[in-house]
C-alpha cells in the first residue's frame, strides 16, 4: 500500500510539472531578437545637408564625398560613373521612388549611377596620384 501512496504521489508531481511547462509561452527562434544591417536607414547624400566637395577614388565605382558637417564620406555605385567626369564635375542627388524610399544618384556628363552605399569614414580618403 505504501508503493502506492508513493507512486500516486510522483504521478502528481509530473502532472503539475507537465501543466506548469505547459503555462509558460513558447520560446521559438524567431522570437529573438536579431541584428540585420536593414535596421538602419542608408544614409543618403540629403542626409549630409548636400555635398561641399568630392575626390575620385581608386575604381571608376567610388568617389568620396565631403558633406557640409565636413566628414568625408565614400560612395559605391553599381555603375563606372568617374570615367564620365568632365569639366562640370559631378552632380549629387536623392530621389524619393513611388514607395517612399530615397534613392541617391551620382550624375557625371550625361550618365545616372545609381549609389550602392554610403559609407562615413574615419579620416578624408587619400589623394590620388596624378596621372
Amino acid at each position: 500500500m505504501r508503493h502506492i501512496h508513493v507512486l500516486i504521489a510522483g504521478a502528481a508531481a509530473l502532472s503539475y510539472a507537465a501543466v506548469a511547462a505547459a503555462a509558460e509561452p513558447a520560446k521559438s527562434a524567431a522570437a529573438k531578437p536579431v541584428a540585420t544591417k536593414a535596421a538602419t536607414k542608408p544614409l543618403q547624400f540629403s542626409d549630409l545637408g548636400g555635398v561641399k566637395s568630392w575626390r575620385a577614388g581608386e575604381k571608376d565605382t567610388i568617389v568620396y564625398v565631403q558633406g557640409q558637417d565636413n566628414n568625408w564620406y565614400r560612395v559605391d555605385t553599381y555603375e563606372t560613373c568617374m570615367k564620365f567626369v568632365n569639366d562640370k564635375g559631378l552632380r549629387f542627388i536623392t530621389e524619393e521612388i513611388e514607395t517612399g524610399e530615397r534613392l541617391s544618384k551620382v550624375i557625371a556628363d550625361k550618365y545616372i549611377c545609381t549609389v550602392i552605399e554610403i559609407t562615413k569614414m574615419d579620416a578624408p580618403p587619400p589623394r590620388q596620384a596624378t596621372k
